[in-house]
């Protein structure tokens, strides 16, 4: 923990402490949502559209759990099979479903509309093997913009090498809603001290990357996997606190169960830059 509240530190003195207070409300749970009936939405900057978080996971086969849960959802009656999306990376994957608009309830309060909250009660009663996988689901901002929104004033797409070193995502909370703002901020803070740093908005997600290599940066070995080449791992190495060692999500540093059973830090990952006018990191 220590360790998570340092980096979280060094994030206030660029961005705030304000947006990581709300970071920190807002942590800790592979899933989150409210049990309660009727949601209703305070109106903010940015957070007009909502979706339904519906499974977050970081389970070391979470790709495989989350495409065979989002597959049971696609087979429920009344559920748009189109609607419901699987997001995966390093950290962890989530089913997505739909897209939805909040609109003016009593007193012109922003609500959100009927068949949302329908679609979110249909979802939680889901029952596999006698257990609730989508008990918690809950409603999740979109920042405002969809994929293929504006990118930011660093988009990764430009960045001239092939790779660029991922460092950090962020997404939307119940208690907080600026991903993109704080995503775009890191990016502009890291630009100040001069790290040539770069912002990727996917729909749920915004990530920042660092750095920018050429072709050379990952060799294949025999043994199918990949070497990452000394200059990589010099550029991340010099960076003060192994900011750029490891993998942050909302602020936090994640852990994984390694191989010989012990939890060990997620390493940043080397990325292949998107190809110009991408909505998805897979778009290249």
């Amino acid at each position: 923990m220590e360790q998570e509240i340092s980096i979280l530190g060094r994030l206030a003195t660029r961005l705030g402490t304000l947006v990581i207070g709300t970071l920190l409300l807002g942590s800790g749970c592979d899933t989150v949502g409210n049990s309660g009936g009727a949601w209703t939405a305070q109106p903010g900057p940015g957070a007009e559209k909502w979706t339904i978080n519906c499974l977050r996971s970081s389970a070391p086969n979470h790709a495989e759990l989350c495409n065979g849960l989002a597959d049971l959802l696609r087979k429920t009656n009344g559920i748009d099979p189109q609607a419901v999306r699987v997001q995966s990376d390093a950290l962890g994957s989530t089913i997505y479903y739909g897209e939805y608009t909040r609109v003016p309830g009593a007193g012109g309060q922003l609500v959100f509309p009927s068949k949302m909250q329908q679609d979110i009660e249909r979802i939680r009663l889901l029952t596999y093997n006698q257990t609730l996988p989508f008990g918690l689901a809950t409603p999740e901002s979109l920042g405002g913009d969809a994929a293929g929104g504006a990118q930011g004033q660093y988009n990764l797409t430009t960045a001239r090498g092939k790779y660029s070193l991922w460092i950090a995502v962020f997404f939307n909370t119940p208690t907080f809603d600026q991903r993109r703002e704080v995503a775009e901020q890191y990016v502009q803070q890291l630009r100040n001290e001069g790290v040539e740093a770069y912002v990727f908005h996917e729909l749920v997600k915004s990530y920042v990357f660092v750095g920018s290599f050429g072709a050379d940066a990952l060799t294949p070995l025999p043994n199918g996997t990949w070497q990452v080449s000394k200059e990589v791992q010099d550029f991340a190495a010099a960076r003060a606190g192994e900011e750029f060692l490891y993998l942050m999500e909302n602020g936090y540093r994640q852990k994984r169960l390694g191989p010989d059973g012990e939890y060990i830090l997620v390493p940043s990952q080397l990325m292949p830059v998107p190809r110009p006018g991408a909505t998805s990191l897979h778009d290249r």
